[in-house]
């Protein structure tokens, strides 16, 4: 005697090899949202404890980066000079390491 699910293929539920496949692709494919998921949240707990908001830490990094001197405009020589007298006045640094920065500026070294 035939029953209800024996009668419909598609109620039987999957067999055979096409049927082992799906369920292990399947498997798979959640077991990898539930990686990516967790991994979200534990980035952003991470950011969190760090102080900063997941949600706008990429345009803060690139605020942060633009403002940065390695990516400010090169600034002229007499504005090098002006800083290394303002800080040499302030005590900042001595009369030999103005005259050593001052030959590197004067010399044509890069430096910012």
């Amino acid at each position: 005697m035939m029953n209800a699910l024996d009668a419909n293929p598609v109620l039987a539920g999957p067999a055979g090899p096409f049927g082992v496949f799906f369920v292990v692709v399947l498997v798979l494919v959640l077991t990898g949202f539930v990686v990516v998921i967790v991994g979200i949240i534990r980035n952003s707990r991470r950011i969190r404890q760090s102080g900063h908001d997941p949600l706008t830490l990429q345009s803060d990094l690139a605020v942060r980066a633009l403002n940065s001197d390695l990516l400010s405009p090169r600034r002229s020589t007499e504005e090098r000079l002006a800083e290394l007298q303002r800080l040499h006045r302030d005590g900042t640094i001595t009369a030999e390491e103005l005259a050593a920065a001052r030959a590197r500026i004067l010399g044509g070294d890069p430096g910012r």
